[in-house]
């Protein structure tokens, strides 16, 4: 029997990002159809136990922390290199049967990395012999940079002072100042290196002078929180499962009220439909399997 018209959602209580560390609420909405026999619904750890789900619509919270030390995430791709870092949540309803589907669903998490680090202005100098088709001496040449701060988030203004000091016979045409990312991968490690550049263009045959200052780029920081997205439309759940706590191997401890009917996330998710065993239980504990 197949499960082609039944559905299975998740929402997470902050649609606008989380930070390493933080506490991510959620619950799992099915959708049955028709009666479904299932082995199971997990979220990498067991939210329901297998047995029949009649037609109907059900809800599963969840709630677990994420690691300190998670990277932010992150897409490149530049030519034939590309790099990503994606978080997901996913959630299956299993069906047993040959040509019985299961029914899957997953949510990303969009993970902002904290900036940990007070910015600095660095300051760059670079002196350059200057040559004439890389044989007749000209003099030389010196400059240097001072950039406002070694730590930016993406789409800030980056201010960038020159001065320069040519005692060559030749003048410098143009400047240029690009800021321009290296990906490197080595043994399975991506890392993306952030500089910024300026070069002093000689002339026709004529040496340039370069400076660069290596700063740090940081995705844009989460701007405030929605403690629950709207429900699928028509959602009148028959029944709310308590909900799980997951404990994710190197997260921090979840707080002592992560599970507390009295949060505003719980509040608002489970004022929907009748909640099974009276609707005030502090959920249970169960261990990621990952």
């Amino acid at each position: 029997m197949g499960n082609s018209s039944s559905a299975i959602v998740i929402q997470c209580d902050s649609p606008t990002g989380y930070y390493a560390g933080d506490v991510v609420r959620g619950v799992v909405c099915l959708s049955c159809a028709q009666d479904v026999t299932t082995t199971g619904i997990d979220l990498k750890v067991p939210l329901r136990p297998s047995g029949i789900l009649a037609a109907g619509q059900y809800q599963f919270g969840f709630v677990f922390a994420l690691p300190n030390n998670l990277p932010g995430s992150f897409s490149y791709s530049q030519g034939d290199a590309r790099a990503d870092v994606v978080y997901k949540v996913k959630a299956c309803c299993h069906t047993p049967g040959m040509f019985s589907k299961s029914i899957k669903a997953s949510q990303q998490l969009l993970v902002y990395q904290r900036l940990q680090t007070v910015p600095s202005s660095v300051t760059q100098q670079a002196e350059v012999e200057v040559y004439f088709c890389c044989c007749f001496r000209r003099g030389h040449a010196s400059a240097s940079t001072d950039v406002d701060r070694d730590h930016y988030v993406a789409g800030q203004q980056a201010q960038i002072r020159l001065q320069a000091d040519n005692q060559s016979s030749d003048a410098f045409k143009t400047v240029e100042v690009p800021v321009s990312p290296t990906l490197f991968e080595l043994l399975l490690l991506i890392q993306c290196d952030y500089c910024v550049k300026v070069v002093l263009k000689g002339g026709w045959c004529v040496s340039d002078l370069k400076l660069k200052t290596p700063v740090v780029v940081h995705p844009p920081q989460r701007q405030g929180a929605v403690f629950y997205t709207q429900p699928p439309p028509e959602w009148q759940p028959s029944k709310i499962y308590d909900p799980v706590a997951i404990k994710v191997p190197s997260a921090p401890p979840l707080p002592p009220d992560a599970l507390s009917p009295q949060s505003p996330f719980w509040q608002k998710a489970m004022s929907i439909g009748s909640h099974s065993n009276g609707g005030q239980q502090q959920g249970k504990q169960a261990d990621a399997l990952i």
